[in-house]
């Protein structure tokens, strides 16, 4: 970023050597050499036009050659058209839904027109039928996060992985109609999900999902969550990595949201929700 800048620095000064040094040679030709200006004449006229345009290829030319300049504009502006390529992408991810928080949560997120991906539990989907078509309505993302949320229950086998999602995507189906192969399973996938697990789960078609931004506001509950999140996210940015952060549906964390989501809009990241065609970010 400093040889850039550097560059553009340079850049501008050689720009303005040009601009100073064809005024004067313009200049000096207006006066020393008068006969050439003539209002009646259009020959005269063209002549002034070419001769300055001759003294500034000629100069543009010097400069170039002793600071090597046509390289480094070219390199100047390839620089910045990969600045203006670049898209900073982010994920939100809410987990334990859906709950009493989520319809605060939507009106949050269409406030700042962004969406977010949410995984949810089968036993709490029937209670919010209307707020899952609303969900859906608004352009957000399903997942699904299983039944029990029982780390015993769930983990016991790689049959009881597979049917705690097909149950959770079963009822999601028969509520808005609409068939997710995003899964997130209880804890994260480390160290529950083993090798097998993980290809019993691959096999059936989902697509399993973690995290790389563990907001931790299921520990802090209070605004210290989001002071966490930023830390991580701007670890990633240097990465050039794309933030998948995990939020829950709770109310400290609809309360702090509104503080995560400026930081990322004025730090000009675009909102994305997961998909079943990008490669899933995993534990490990």
């Amino acid at each position: 970023m400093e040889k850039r800048r550097e560059k553009k620095k340079r850049y501008k000064r050689i720009q303005r050597g040009r601009k100073l040094v064809f005024l004067i040679v313009f200049l000096l030709i207006l006066g020393g050499f008068p006969n050439f200006v003539n209002t009646e004449t259009m020959g005269g006229s063209m002549k002034i036009v070419k001769n300055a345009n001759a003294y500034e290829d000629e100069i543009s030319l010097n400069i170039d050659e002793k600071v090597g300049m046509l390289d480094d504009q070219q390199e100047i502006q390839e620089d910045n058209n990969e600045v203006d390529q670049e898209e900073k992408i982010v994920y939100l991810t809410f987990d334990d839904g859906p709950t009493d928080c989520l319809t605060n949560i939507l009106d949050i997120l269409a406030e700042y027109d962004v969406q977010a991906t949410f995984f949810m539990l089968e036993p709490l989907m029937s209670s919010y039928a209307n707020t899952l078509s609303r969900m859906k309505e608004e352009g957000n993302a399903f997942g699904l996060h299983g039944v029990t949320h029982n780390r015993q229950q769930f983990y016991f086998s790689q049959e009881t992985v597979l049917e705690e999602m097909n149950t959770a995507q079963a009822k999601l189906f028969e509520i808005i109609g609409l068939k997710t192969v995003l899964i997130r399973v209880p804890y994260g996938s480390n160290p529950g999900m083993t090798p097998v697990y993980k290809e019993a789960v691959k096999s059936a078609g989902f697509k399993m999902w973690d995290w790389n931004v563990d907001s931790k506001d299921w520990l802090y509950r209070d605004e210290r969550f989001v002071d966490n999140t930023i830390k991580q996210i701007e670890v990633l940015e240097k990465r050039k990595t794309a933030p998948v952060i995990l939020l829950h549906e709770r109310k400290e964390t609809a309360t702090f949201l509104p503080q995560i989501l400026e930081y990322l809009q004025s730090n000009n990241y675009i909102f994305k929700v997961l998909t079943a065609e990008m490669e899933p970010v995993q534990l490990r």
